[in-house]
């Protein structure tokens, strides 16, 4: 848990409960970070976001107003959405009233821009469910650039949000209508699987005479190349592809992997070799990082595809959201980001034009960055007197 606490009197806390990760933010700038895969234990969410709360507060009753924002509705521990946006309204109301919150200031965000108390939240699941990428694309909107596009690459996915005159410039309410539009990409730098991404990996031929060698060029191989097609099995994650790249540190003791092993370098080796059927054995680092960099040019290659399917919806309503001149760059998954991912952005009309770039690590902080919809949360809170009830 990563978490920087500081009491203050009538703050505002947001939460943003995902399927695998809780986050939350005070609207002063404390963020925290947790590891929590709901799919697994949703009888100890309630449980788990006191814990959070505490580390806000400590065992002094808390004086906050809490915002909510949710993703871990999709979780399959829940039937349906309606299950799991009436099971998280809940355990969040419970873990709020153990640290002494009543449950009237706890307010659920909607893709509407408004907020709701616990009771009226059951009542607007669709509005309510997957609404974190609304809430941090209204507060960017309104906050930090008014025209361009918002790109947030986080450990499960990428969001492609247009911006336009300060607001989010979308009619799309549901992850379904993003995804049909192109501003949702079902990828992220840790949990997506490997066999998700690529159909085939390119190898050594010679290493079915078990002799392969590997270039300085980490992007080709000495000797020719077979097309290999890979196992249809969660061996490796882009996580794996993100250490054997040097773009995420090692952490010995993090073993949330495909094989429970450690989060370091020689681990991740075995597991994209386990990809085409081999392991270290015949793997080195060189041969690893070989297919890793495959594997991440595909993963970028889908976010390109899903801009383009986005510019091409801005086009197809007249909307000229892509006038923007800015990009604006959330999450701890930038490193998946296409190289020309602005020019497309861009559209056709703008062939060799740029955006600028604004990162939220830097604009930011790195801490506030990665649990950004929470943050959002918080500082979009209005007061008191300013929420619809039920």
């Amino acid at each position: 848990m990563k978490r920087s606490a500081a009491k203050r009197p009538g703050q505002r806390i947001g939460l943003d409960i995902g399927g695998a990760n809780l986050k939350a933010a005070t609207d002063a700038g404390d963020a925290a970070d947790v590891f929590f895969p709901l799919w697994k234990q949703p009888d100890r969410l309630a449980a788990a976001v006191a814990k959070i709360l505490q580390g806000f507060y400590g065992d002094a009753p808390a004086d906050c107003t809490i915002g909510v924002t949710m993703t871990g509705e999709l979780a399959d521990c829940y039937v349906d959405r309606a299950v799991g946006v009436a099971h998280i309204t809940e355990s969040v109301v419970q873990a709020a009233e153990r640290i002494g919150v009543n449950r009237q200031r706890v307010h659920f965000y909607c893709v509407d821009g408004r907020f709701v108390d616990s009771q009226l939240v059951k009542q607007r699941v669709d509005q309510a469910a997957a609404s974190n990428w609304h809430a941090l694309a209204s507060y960017v909107a309104a906050k930090v650039c008014s025209d361009g596009w918002l790109i947030d690459i986080g450990s499960t996915t990428c969001d492609l949000i247009p911006l336009r005159n300060g607001r989010v410039a979308t009619d799309s309410h549901t992850d379904f209508d993003r995804l049909c539009k192109g501003q949702l990409a079902y990828l992220g730098c840790r949990r997506t699987p490997v066999q998700s991404i690529v159909c085939s990996l390119l190898m050594p031929q010679a290493l079915q005479t078990g002799i392969a060698t590997v270039s300085n060029d980490a992007m080709h191989c000495d000797g020719d190349l077979i097309d290999v097609p890979v196992m249809r099995e969660q061996f490796a994650t882009l996580d794996d592809v993100g250490l054997l790249l040097g773009h995420v540190p090692e952490d010995q003791e993090d073993c949330d992997t495909a094989d429970g092993c450690p989060r370091t370098i020689s681990s991740a080796i075995n597991r994209i070799a386990r990809m085409v059927g081999l392991d270290r054995r015949s793997v080195d680092l060189g041969l690893a990082q070989f297919m890793a960099r495959q594997v991440k040019q595909a993963a970028s290659d889908r976010i390109r595809d899903a801009a383009s399917r986005a510019v091409s919806d801005q086009d197809s309503r007249g909307d000229t959201a892509t006038n923007g001149t800015t990009l604006v760059i959330s999450g701890h998954g930038d490193w998946l980001m296409p190289d020309d991912l602005d020019v497309v952005l861009r559209g056709d009309g703008h062939v060799g034009d740029r955006l600028s770039l604004i990162r939220l690590a830097e604009h930011w902080g790195p801490a506030i960055s990665r649990v950004a919809p929470a943050y959002a949360v918080a500082r979009l809170m209005p007061a008191d007197d300013h929420y619809e009830p039920s």
